[in-house]
């Protein structure tokens, strides 16, 4: 993963622009299909006083296995940007981990958009003026999803988000973060060797489609490191 991130002023507040570029590679045998989208995802679910409520912390973090650094994580809370639900990018499909072994010994060339992707280039073209208007306390807004390329088992893609630089209320030794949700087709070729089966609609060639989303939680320091 690769970060940056640009203070910006806002009508209302002070809010930090970030953007990050995530490597996606297919570990499996098979041929993968899969996106990137927003995840509902606001913590673990926890009986208390007769309700049911989300913990929004998460402690002890495993962030980097080789250092064996772990953190406490701050989950935010979406605003309401609409690109914080509907948000999404293209599908695309992914060479089996067995078509890239062949490659072993051979230089792995990086696409040209991936090698010259540069943080604030992309925070300036996907930030909308309104993208954080309204952000209070430990929330965010996302700015903008998107595919950057793909080359035989790997994908990297772009997101841009903003956040409420350093609110008050959040404890200086907690790391923000956000969730963000891998999608991965099920059937028609994709993900073969799933032991979930599509349920879904008839995907090309009528062949039964599904998809299945998997939580993941986005952490970076406050300042880049």
């Amino acid at each position: 993963m690769r970060h940056g991130s640009l203070i910006m002023a806002a009508a209302d507040n002070t809010t930090q622009q970030h953007a990050f570029l995530l490597q996606v590679t297919n570990p499996t045998l098979g041929m993968t299909r899969l996106q990137m989208g927003v995840s509902a995802y606001e913590g673990e679910s926890f009986w208390e006083e007769g309700q049911t409520t989300k913990n929004p912390y998460m402690e002890n973090l495993l962030v980097d296995s080789l250092s064996n650094r772990h953190v406490d994580v701050l989950l935010l809370q979406p605003s309401n940007n609409t690109n914080n639900y509907l948000l999404k990018s293209e599908l695309v499909e992914l060479e089996s981990a067995e078509d890239t072994l062949v490659d072993i010994g051979k230089v792995r060339e990086i696409p040209e958009a991936v090698t010259h992707w540069n943080a604030e280039t992309a925070i300036q073209a996907a930030s909308s003026s309104d993208a954080a208007t309204g952000l209070e306390g430990n929330q965010y807004a996302f700015s903008g999803l998107k595919l950057i390329d793909k080359k035989s088992g790997s994908a990297w893609f772009e997101l841009v988000c903003a956040v409420v630089a350093k609110p008050a209320e959040r404890a200086a030794h907690l790391f923000p973060a956000i969730p963000i949700s891998l999608q991965i087709q099920v059937g028609n070729g994709s993900w073969e060797s799933s032991l979930i089966k599509a349920s879904g609609a008839a995907g090309e060639e009528g062949k039964e489609v599904d998809t299945v989303s998997f939580d993941l939680v986005l952490t970076w320091p406050e300042s880049s490191e």
